[in-house]
């Protein structure tokens, strides 16, 4: 009988899969799966049947066997391309190369009409067994289009992911919102180890570009392996070495003069309020790679050498002070691979991204006024196993360590106290020596353990595992010069702040601020999960999981103020392959998912942090910018925000709080319209069942029950609920008490969104490849989560919303990350051989905006934005219009000349290709105090960001 082989050439290694599989089917989240089914094997022909895995590239070969029923899988692949052989006996019925990517299984059957799978060949196929929403990209797929050469750039590619104001973490950074999400709430996983940043959820570690390999966003519907995130989770894995030795070298360069500026902003009369013209902005990284095997077959490196030269300066805001960035520490990365035997293999991935930024401030006069050090990044190191028990069962492990350091100081923050000037009359907003407005000495370490199992019984993949971690944080934080001082103007007869009247004949006043904080935190999360997928028929696979999440955040002293135990966090997919040929899928999901307390919490909370002000008539100011007044002019008392004191547990966290979870529902409808295109329809629906937050009225409302003030500050609870807490009773004691929501004043925390999604792509077939999504969605409530883009309010979990019931009246709206109107595109073309195009385009439709007045009908809070104008005019969330729309067209164009030494190339990136201005934010601050105008109200704070372009060349040996 004559053999009956069918052989894929290496240009099919971007099929996802042949035809349709039976199997149960999930992978893990640093490597992928091949599986499939044998067609002609029966109950009584199995066991001739035997399936051989190959990667040539690294020489890793696996042969399995395959079950009673056919099928046969095997997972935790490093991504990459594999060639697999399906055996009867020793003849080899079916032979194809297909290419493995992280999270993803490729299926390969072997069906009875071998000759029809040879004539499709078709290069879009659709997961039938998963119900996850996402994108999955290879570094190699991002290379043909003009991306920027950060993650959050990479995550704004899948649809339902918006991008956040620029109000948040370090210079240039920026970061993205996940399906209405605040930009805090997403987590970051690099080669299966959390990178996120558990201080205040902005972020986290990150590698050059050059050192990732492939990316997955997960932006919904991702099983009960993945925890700790209500917004996305960007999962990527680096490069790794083969058996072929390779070098090369890539530069990429940014310069200046081919960089426009946004428009000046100037104040109603005219004058200047933010010189954008000024700006200089400067970038240029070199990266220098090898890798090889160190042991053919057995060892294996890639490490990465990048040196970086940024620079960047501009005038500040209301100031004709210059501030002038720069960062040129360089980063390295190293990951070898061990592959002991066809069974067993171990990984060891170390990278530092420690950096010392200086910042130089100059005054007007171009006198250097001081310079601030921001030390960021650190050492981290990942070991991960991988292992097969037998061929249906087997496990993999991860320890590592991530550590971040937030070390902001200057030479100017012993004798320069903070300064700020809002007057109408002021020549400058930021007057005095200071340059640094906070100092802080700061770190962050995280340990992290992890062990997953993952066993296939017949129709059922049953995957558990456990995760723990242990996160410390280190905090010593002091304003500049150890006082703030803030100059208002203001009306005689309005109340301040701290409820003082402003005395006749007093028109401006300087309000003298000061705190302090120190001390050590920890907090330990774990989590346990099961799982189960199963091909309940050959059609219908259901995906059901459970989750246990705790989390144990420990106060300044080592003790829980805060434990939360037996987070059950369920998840359930059901994915329906409507023709039974894998061209279609219509699937539903339900998911719900907790977010931990996050470790700013800790050091603001559950420290020693010590915070109060006085309010003074306001005399002069110095030529050193510092204030003229008689202490004897005090208007009102001391406003504490906090003691000193470090709290017991039971009196500032609520002892019926509920952790912070979301749920989520989807329905999708996804299919194969032509040999590689495919298209899409899905609907989410989310909802933050329960928040949490700190209310900080507590003082009030139990002096108002006739106790005497134990200046608690705030209370952590899920905000509109009742509390349980302690206080003292006027013996000293500590005694439980009840107070209901009622009494407390507040509504209920909410945030819904609402979203319709299409989609669709045209796969990359040699010539040229399309990828596009249209999403209408609404983010709406009372509460954006954990930080406050209204006020660019970093504080995770202890912002302002909530604190006072005054500060809530009209909060209820479109939220900041309630985007409207999304479009996406982004492809590329290959002209010839030597010439590829690439385009990315962005349309988005503006954000909300709010004007926030001081006072309340009900008196002046004692800090914060309310919803009324000059105490009585009631301007609720979201009264003053959208932001603009933002059209952006970035191109690429990429010379690669033929030459047989090396694969040469060169390159050239235009962003903002047009030149768009659209205004992105607004100060949306109205007043300065009740009544007086803050003439900075509605003024553009940030513009899109302007055209420029990036030149880039590379060589690889």
């Amino acid at each position: 009988m004559k053999n009956n082989i069918f052989k894929a050439s290496l240009c099919a290694m971007a099929v996802a899969g042949v035809l349709s599989s039976g199997i149960a089917s999930a992978a893990d989240n640093t490597s992928g799966t091949i599986q499939g089914t044998i067609a002609t094997a029966t109950a009584n022909t199995y066991q001739n049947y035997h399936v051989e895995i190959l990667n040539p590239a690294t020489g890793f070969k696996k042969s399995i066997s395959i079950g009673e029923n056919g099928d046969y899988r095997l997972p935790k692949l490093s991504a990459g391309a594999y060639t697999v052989r399906i055996f009867e006996g020793n003849e080899v019925k079916l032979e194809r190369t297909v290419n493995v990517a992280i999270s993803r299984d490729t299926i390969v059957d072997l069906k009875n009409d071998i000759e029809r799978i040879a004539v499709t060949g078709r290069k879009v196929y659709l997961d039938t067994n998963s119900a996850e929403s996402g994108l999955n990209i290879s570094a190699e797929s991002l290379a043909k289009i003009p991306v920027p050469r950060d993650v959050t750039s990479v995550a704004m590619l899948a649809p339902g992911v918006t991008l956040g104001d620029t109000s948040f973490g370090d210079s240039g950074q920026t970061f993205a919102s996940f399906g209405g999400a605040s930009v805090a709430e997403n987590a970051f996983y690099i080669n299966g180890l959390n990178v996120t940043n558990f201080r205040n959820g902005l972020g986290g570690s990150g590698i050059p570009f050059e050192f990732y390999d492939s990316f997955e966003v997960k932006t919904g519907g991702y099983s009960a392996e993945f925890g700790r995130s209500t917004g996305g989770v960007v999962n990527a894995v680096t490069k790794r070495g083969t058996n072929e030795f390779h070098a090369g070298a890539s530069a990429y360069w940014e310069p200046n003069s081919l960089r426009d500026t946004a428009p000046d902003v100037r104040y109603r009369d005219g004058s200047i309020y933010i010189n954008n013209a000024d700006d200089y902005q400067h970038s240029m990284e070199t990266n220098l790679y090898a890798s090889g095997a160190l042991i053919k077959d057995k060892l294996f490196f890639y490490g990465i050498y990048t040196l970086r030269d940024i620079k960047s300066s501009g005038m500040l805001a209301g100031s004709q002070d210059v501030s002038e960035y720069q960062s040129d520490d360089p980063f390295w990365g190293l990951k070898v691979d061990w592959q002991i035997n066809d069974d067993h293999s171990l990984a060891l991935t170390a990278f530092s991204d420690e950096t010392t930024n200086p910042t130089y401030s100059y005054d007007a006069s171009g006198e250097l006024k001081g310079i601030t050090e921001e030390s960021r990044g650190g050492d981290n190191f990942i070991v991960n196993y991988k292992g097969y028990l037998t061929d249906t069962f087997s496990v993999s492990a991860l320890y590592g360590v991530n550590k971040y350091s937030l070390t902001t100081e200057s030479d100017a923050d012993v004798n320069c106290p903070l300064i700020v000037d809002v007057r109408s009359d002021a020549t400058t907003t930021y007057p005095g020596c200071w340059v640094n407005s906070i100092a802080e000495k700061g770190d962050d370490k995280r340990k992290a353990t992890r062990i997953d199992f993952e066993w296939q019984l017949d129709d059922h993949l049953i995957r558990f595992g456990y995760d723990r971690e242990e996160n410390t944080s280190f905090s010593q934080q002091n304003y500049s010069g150890g006082a703030y001082y803030l100059y208002t103007d203001a009306l005689s007869g309005a109340e301040l702040n701290n409820g003082g009247i402003v005395p006749d004949g007093v028109n401006q006043v300087v309000q003298i601020r000061q705190l302090t904080n120190v001390g050590s935190f920890e907090t330990i999360s774990s989590a346990y999960y099961l799982e189960d997928t199963w091909n309940a028929t050959d059609d219908i696979t259901v995906t059901a999981g459970l989750r246990n999440e705790t989390f144990n955040n420990k106060n300044v002293n080592g003790e829980s103020f805060i434990k939360v135990d037996d987070q059950w966090a369920p998840r359930l997919g059901i994915i329906w392959d409507v023709n039974g040929d894998g061209n279609s899928r219509l699937y539903g999901n339900f998911g719900r998912y907790y977010l931990p307390v996050a470790n700013n919490t800790n050091v603001r909370l559950a420290g020693s942090e010590d915070d109060r002000s006085r309010f003074y008539a306001l005399d002069a100011v110095n030529a050193d910018g510092t204030p003229v007044y008689d202490p004897a002019n005090e208007i009102g008392g001391e406003l504490i925000n906090s003691n000193g004191q470090v709290k017991d547990p039971l009196q500032i966290v609520d002892q019926t709080i509920k952790p912070m979870y979301q749920d989520e529902y989807i329905i999708g409808y996804e299919t194969v319209v032509a040999d590689d295109w495919s298209m899409g329809l899905r609907t989410v629906y989310r909802d933050l069942k329960t928040a949490m937050d700190d209310i900080c009225n507590i003082d009030d409302v139990m002096v108002a029950k006739g106790y005497e003030n134990n200046h608690t500050g705030c209370v952590l609870t899920n905000p509109g609920t009742d509390i349980s807490i302690s206080y003292s009773d006027a013996d000293g004691n500590l005694v439980p008490v009840n107070v209901s929501a009622e009494e407390l004043g507040f509504d209920e925390a909410t945030r819904k969104y609402l979203a319709l999604e299409y989609n669709f792509a045209k796969t990359w077939d040699g010539v040229w490849s399309l990828q596009g999504s249209y999403v209408w969605s609404h983010s709406w409530g009372n509460a954006e989560g954990y930080v406050k883009s209204d006020n660019g309010q970093d504080d995770a979990g202890l912002t302002q919303d909530f604190d006072l019931p005054e500060l809530m009246d009209g909060a209820y709206g479109n939220l900041p990350n309630d985007r409207r109107h999304t479009v996406k595109l982004f492809g590329s073309y290959a002209i010839n051989e030597q010439w590829l195009l690439g385009i990315n385009y962005l349309l988005q439709s503006g954000r909300p905006i709010n004007g926030y007045g001081v006072g309340h009908p009900d008196g002046t809070p004692a800090y914060g934005d309310t919803f009324y104008l000059d105490g009585t005019n009631f301007v609720p969330r979201g009264s003053f219009g959208r932001t603009d729309w933002v059209s952006k067209v970035d191109l690429s164009l990429e010379y690669t000349p033929e030459w047989d030494v090396a694969d040469l190339s060169f390159r050239a990136d235009i962003f903002n290709l047009f030149d768009q201005s659209s205004v992105t934010q607004v100060y949306e601050t109205a007043e300065q105090s009740v009544g007086v105008e803050d003439r900075k109200f509605l003024l553009p704070t940030g513009f899109q960001t302007p055209r420029s372009v990036r030149l880039s060349a590379s060589i690889r040996f």
